[in-house]
């Protein structure tokens, strides 16, 4: 008894576990990558010189990750000039640290709303100047005796070169006494942005707050 394979003919029967196959084919499968066989290739100076500045790269990709964010300032007013320069240079997720729990999403669509087309090309380099307005405190309900309190901040943003918009935010204070951008209340405020640099003619509505009764617990 034979069998036959790419050999010719052999005797005996073919082994149960036999493959055929090219075997010039199955070599070129169990060739390692080409970037490995291009390290081997190298002498071993190059080889540790390669594999520090891929270690390095490594490190410098984790350090990244995993730098912590600058914590947020306390002060109602800091917090609202640091909004309008993200706002500005296009920082979203200094914003989205700002929102108010569960109101990212409308924020988000405020921002997509508010922000003009020719701020685009803006980047974190950028010099953005920010004036708060008067901040003033809005009675939003009662929970029991205790007024639970928005403060509205009008901001005029700046940047050199481009067109300066007026924007309010709305801002509610929690159970710590810390102020959370109220990404809901914002873009039902916001109706438009207005331009410093428009021409006559033009309209365009400044964001506005819906009327609340006034806090008669404020300042």
């Amino acid at each position: 008894m034979f069998h036959v394979t790419l050999d010719g003919a052999l005797l005996g029967e073919r082994p149960p576990d036999f493959k055929e196959g090219d075997p010039a084919l199955q070599a070129t499968d169990d060739r390692p990558p080409w970037f490995v066989r291009r390290f081997e290739q190298l002498s071993r100076v190059w080889q540790w010189i390669v594999l520090g500045l891929a270690a390095a790269a490594l490190l410098y990709g984790l350090s990244l990750w995993m730098e912590p964010d600058e914590p947020l300032p306390g002060d109602l007013e800091e917090r609202a000039v640091l909004a309008g320069k993200a706002l500005g240079k296009g920082e979203w997720k200094t914003l989205k640290r700002l929102a108010k729990p569960g109101t990212a999403k409308k924020l988000d669509q405020w921002y997509q709303k508010v922000r003009p087309k020719a701020w685009e090309d803006v980047t974190g380099d950028a010099t953005v100047d920010v004036k708060v307005g008067d901040i003033r405190k809005l009675l939003k309900k009662y929970e029991g005796s205790t007024a639970v309190v928005d403060a509205l901040a009008d901001l005029e943003i700046g940047i050199a070169g481009k067109p300066e918009i007026r924007v309010s935010l709305v801002w509610c204070e929690d159970k710590f006494a810390e102020w959370w951008l109220d990404g809901e209340a914002t873009l039902e405020s916001a109706r438009g942005t207005k331009s410093k640099n428009e021409k006559p003619g033009q309209q365009q509505t400044q964001p506005q707050l819906s009327e609340k009764p006034a806090n008669p617990y404020a300042d």
